[in-house]
């Protein structure tokens, strides 16, 4: 009688010993197949950019579309911001093509070898941002954005008149004439006794 209840609980504990170790080779086999089927993504691309500030109170800033210009690796806004634009820092928003897809970000400012890697949170100095360097999920492809926010130099509603020649008429002109010749306009005058003609650029 005891020798068969020892060969029962022999046979079990063999029983829940083989089941462990077929599920834990099950389990080694799935997990190392896993692992062999990720492939970390080579795209180190900018997908998404903006950027916001607190001291913009006009939100010309925010409503400013920046162009990813991808074959030369420059990030810009065609539409220039209000003429004397200025905020001392900003908060950026970049983006990859998924959010696990840039880990490594990292901010070149104009000043000489100054640069810091991005947490995604820290403000940056809006004048200084000189370009942007990310790295993809492989921690190899590594790609270099150059940045430049264009800002309107006049005011675009005050006309500012310069003068570009010397060459005008005499007062007072008693008769004029004007005919195109070579792409050009010629004005011929007189004043009193003296005739002289006057032509526009070309």
């Amino acid at each position: 009688m005891y020798n068969i209840f020892l060969k029962q609980m022999t046979l079990k504990y063999l029983h829940q010993t083989a089941s462990i170790l077929l599920w834990v080779l099950v389990f080694s086999s799935c997990l190392n197949s896993s692992q062999s089927d990720i492939e970390l993504s080579h795209d180190a691309q900018i997908y998404s950019f903006s950027m916001s500030s607190k001291k913009d109170t006009t939100s010309a800033l925010s409503g400013t579309r920046f162009t990813i210009d991808q074959i030369n690796n420059k990030i810009f806004n065609r539409d220039s911001l209000p003429y004397l634009f200025h905020v001392d820092s900003i908060y950026l928003n970049i983006a990859g093509k998924s959010s696990y897809t840039l880990p490594r970000i990292v901010l070149n400012l104009q000043d000489k070898d100054s640069s810091y890697l991005w947490n995604g949170k820290d403000s940056v100095a809006f004048k200084r941002l000189k370009s942007i360097e990310t790295t993809a999920e492989d921690g190899k492809t590594v790609k270099l954005y150059e940045f430049k926010a264009n800002i309107h130099q006049q005011d675009p509603y005050i006309l500012n008149w310069v003068k570009i020649t010397q060459n005008q008429l005499i007062n007072p002109v008693e008769q004029q004439k004007t005919i195109l010749h070579g792409g050009k306009f010629i004005t011929y005058y007189k004043s009193g006794a003296m005739i002289k003609a006057s032509s526009s650029l070309s």
